[in-house]
């Protein structure tokens, strides 16, 4: 996996991600709480010592305020559309664990432009990153800001397949994303994920890349990458909403 910047120290939520593509945010989560505004978030990749921390200019997406949208950016002719996503009436989907219940307590998460929505807890809110081996993906991390102890997170990156997600685009993007894609998965013809039921500091962690259209539909474009991790007794909060992210992007 090429090297990715990554933090020294621990961000919100416990140490960095020590397999995969993990985007932490080096901000306080209170002060992400109450300011919500601009913030640094850097990324690590396993085992990679020599990799420098980085800031960058970042806006923070929180259960606190009253839009889930990123700040408005310019979009590019033939990039995604500038709307802000929508919730599907869809039937929830199970890669792994439970979905969301009518009675759970959610928060819509809209990133501008992306081509679907997802539910993340009600206290959750999310950080926009980087990648800098990808760096035209679209990154936010996310994560449990009324529980910041909770060492519960979700991480989503959204990049685009220029000439259609083939097998050999399909091949090299799972590689840079999965940190083992070698023990990958299959749960669909368009989904594959890399389950750990311990790492390094005993937390559960699933890698997931899924390749999904516009949402207007038509050929694959954008590659959807996942990464949940959470204590292993509490890990059905961060596996609802991973699943969320695959049901919404039927």
């Amino acid at each position: 996996m090429p090297p990715l910047e990554h933090a020294t120290g621990s961000g919100p939520g416990g140490p960095n991600k020590s397999s995969g593509p993990l985007i932490a945010a080096l901000v306080v989560v209170v002060v992400l709480a109450l300011a919500g505004v601009i913030g640094l978030v850097a990324l690590r990749s396993s085992g990679d010592d020599k990799a420098t921390a980085a800031s960058v200019s970042g806006s923070a997406t929180t259960s606190q305020v009253t839009s889930t949208t990123a700040v408005p950016t310019t979009t590019a002719p033939g990039g995604p559309s500038s709307a802000d996503p929508q919730l599907r009436d869809v039937a929830p989907v199970s890669v792994l664990g439970p979905v969301w219940q009518d009675s759970d307590d959610v928060y819509v998460m809209a990133f501008q432009g992306w081509p679907f929505a997802f539910r993340a807890g009600g206290s959750w809110g999310c950080m926009r990153g980087s990648i800098e081996a990808i760096p035209d993906a679209q990154a936010w991390s996310c994560i449990d800001e009324g529980n910041p102890a909770a060492k519960q997170r979700v991480n989503v990156m959204l990049r685009e397949c220029p000439d259609g997600c083939d097998d050999a685009v399909r091949d090299r993007y799972d590689a840079e994303w999965l940190d083992e894609p070698e023990r990958a998965t299959i749960f669909d013809d368009r989904t594959v994920y890399v389950e750990d039921l311990s790492n390094q500091r005993g937390l559960y962690g699933v890698d997931l890349s899924r390749y999904v259209a516009d949402r207007s539909g038509g050929e694959l474009r954008w590659q959807v990458g996942v990464y949940a991790e959470s204590p292993p007794h509490t890990k059905d909060t961060v596996l609802k909403i991973l699943n969320d992210i695959v049901g919404q992007t039927q």
